[in-house]
């Protein structure tokens, strides 16, 4: 999974800096989606959207958090 969630990490941030699109997909509303969880993965690429001066989705964090969550 760690190996996995790196790729994606970084295919994401060069998808965004160079296309400007984030991903796009339909959310559902997630009752079980642990709110805190999702929190903290977003306050964690913060450093990463500042950096690269790009905004990630909600959709991006959702994936994220699929990744790390199943």
């Amino acid at each position: 999974m760690t190996l996995r969630f790196l790729i994606h990490c970084c295919c994401m941030v060069e998808r965004i800096v160079i296309n400007r699109k984030p991903l796009q997909m339909a959310l559902e509303n997630r009752l079980d989606l642990d709110a805190r969880a999702f929190s903290v993965i977003k306050s964690s690429f913060l450093p990463i959207e500042e950096a690269y001066a790009i905004r990630l989705s909600d959709a991006e964090y959702f994936y994220i958090y699929e990744l790390l969550y199943s």
